[in-house]
């Protein structure tokens, strides 16, 4: 919605779940948001042209995939992106994720697997998702959510 308000955007590509899709849709129609607009579902993602996205979006999603998963996406966002284009990631971290296979690993948002080449704009803890986790955790399950903003270099 901002970057739509602000006419930064004049089209999206939007890749999800197909029942989030859904949902998606119907919150761009409510807003009223022009231009084209392009719904992917996940596995569609590869037939988005390469270095045609110049600002992509992640929200508390990486946070829930199996690190084969997530790590696809993240080449798929590094393939798709423009040189210079911007990649904002907001993802908490969670100590105790499955793998399909069953194997138990930290899906940390610190250790993702992003370019050592990004040029960081902003890198700080996503307030709004500690506040709202932290009146539901216990003290031996803290988390924290990390909001990281780079320019992508290739």
């Amino acid at each position: 919605m901002f970057l739509y308000r602000t006419g930064a955007v004049s089209s999206y590509t939007l890749v999800d779940f197909t029942e989030m899709l859904s949902v998606t849709r119907r919150t761009m129609e409510r807003f009223s948001i022009k231009g084209p607009v392009r719904y992917l579902i996940t596995g569609e993602i590869r037939n988005v042209p390469d270095d045609s996205v110049d600002v992509a979006l992640n929200f508390n999603s990486f946070m829930e995939m199996d690190r084969d998963v997530r790590d696809n996406y993240f080449e798929e966002i590094y393939r798709t992106t423009r040189r210079r284009g911007l990649f904002m990631n907001c993802n908490r971290m969670q100590r105790h994720m499955t793998m399909r296979d069953d194997r138990k690993y930290e899906n940390n948002p610190l250790t993702y697997p992003y370019k050592a080449t990004d040029e960081i704009i902003a890198w700080e803890p996503d307030r709004v998702q500690e506040d709202r986790k932290s009146r539901k955790l216990r003290s031996n399950n803290e988390s924290f959510a990390i909001c990281r903003v780079s320019q992508v270099s290739t």
